[in-house]
């Protein structure tokens, strides 16, 4: 698999015919070959006993993550950019549709026993999945109302996807969707500071608010709820905020136990991933490893603000990206971060253009 994977990654930089970006490239190649070798150590030669199954690992991080990411940033064409939206948009509205339906907040536990999380989610889509759904659909309606190409007789329909949206954010009651959600709106903001349009990012947020508050009220005030989960954060009760932080701590001493080569691919007391993309990257690959997914995010960052601030018609991609980079450094991992590697690689592709005038997608 890994020898399939270099030499696929050989042929499409030695193309001098290609596209790609040859730097964006290199960097994701160096990072992901370093992170099958460890992961190679971990699985085929047993070097760590994993809390999960060997073959999690190399379908997800394999088959989910990098073949799809690696298509994204060298094979992309700009034609292609121009239907995503729709598609995205009709998926994602299906999805949320489904979830508010079929969804349930009750898990059962050692005994059989149900008990009631006060998180919606369904058998494919865990609270945290659920909650970036939501706030995609939120992120990219208020896209198509800022772009200078959005239909204003249509205005009700994106009205209509955010409430959706903000259901089904405030229902899984994850926090990691949340803050993302609420970075990739200031950002928004940032962006469009000087711009007129700005304001309908403003009602955009009132009326999920308003909204909220009338129909999901329980989903906000109890002890439970959105407001109570975040409230722990800031006390000692807050069960999955200190196993968080035992993780950060876990991970960061084993990076030192190896800062070159890394230490594993799981943090050892949890046998589990950190929570925190940056961490993990350091944890399993060192800084051979490390660097080259610093520079590959922050290069990644600084075309999000390009596109965001150019008003691109294709700024929604942006968005979403930044919104599942920042969502990784609180509930992501390297291996099952599909959606990000795949937002990464199309944000970073070279067929992405800034700015095209007669370009009529929404966003």
């Amino acid at each position: 698999m890994r020898s399939l994977a270099v030499a696929l990654a050989f042929i499409l930089v030695m193309n001098p015919k290609s596209k790609q970006p040859k730097l964006f490239l290199l960097l994701f190649l160096t990072f992901w070959m370093i992170y099958f070798y460890r992961l190679s150590l971990a699985t085929i030669l047993d070097f760590e006993n994993l809390g999960r199954p060997d073959q999690t690992y190399w379908i997800w991080g394999f088959g989910v993550c990098f073949l799809p990411a690696l298509a994204a940033l060298t094979n992309t064409k700009d034609q292609v950019f121009n239907q995503l939206y729709f598609w995205t948009s009709a998926i994602a509205v299906v999805a949320m549709s489904l979830a508010l339906i079929s969804g349930n907040t009750f898990e059962t536990n050692e005994l059989g026993q149900y008990y009631d999380t006060n998180r919606l989610r369904v058998s494919a889509l865990n609270p945290i999945s659920m909650g970036h759904l939501g706030a995609s659909a939120i992120l990219m309606s208020v896209c198509a109302l800022t772009s200078r190409d959005s239909k204003s007789r249509f205005w009700w329909v994106t009205l209509i996807v955010i409430a959706l949206g903000g259901a089904t954010l405030i229902l899984a009651n994850s926090r990691g969707p949340q803050v993302a959600a609420m970075g990739s709106i200031a950002l928004l903001f940032l962006a469009g500071a000087h711009q007129r349009r700005t304001f309908v990012i403003g009602l955009a947020i009132l009326f999920i608010i308003i909204s909220a508050v009338i129909f999901q009220y329980e989903a906000l005030f109890s002890s439970s709820g959105i407001f109570g989960r975040l409230v722990a954060l800031f006390g000692d009760g807050d069960i999955s905020s200190n196993l968080r932080l035992v993780m950060y701590n876990g991970a960061w001493d084993q990076f030192m136990v190896s800062p070159l080569w890394g230490n594993g691919i799981e943090e050892n007391t949890s046998q589990f991933y950190p929570h925190n993309l940056i961490l993990e990257a350091l944890m399993a690959t060192g800084l051979l490893g490390g660097i080259p997914f610093i520079v590959l995010t922050g290069s990644a960052m600084v075309r999000i603000w390009t596109l965001v601030r150019h008003r691109s018609p294709h700024r929604w991609l942006a968005i979403l990206a930044f919104q599942y980079i920042l969502g990784g450094m609180f509930s992501g991992a390297i291996y099952a971060s599909g959606t990000m590697w795949v937002l990464m690689g199309l944000v970073l592709s070279p067929s992405l253009n800034i700015q095209k005038k007669n370009d009529r997608t929404w966003a």
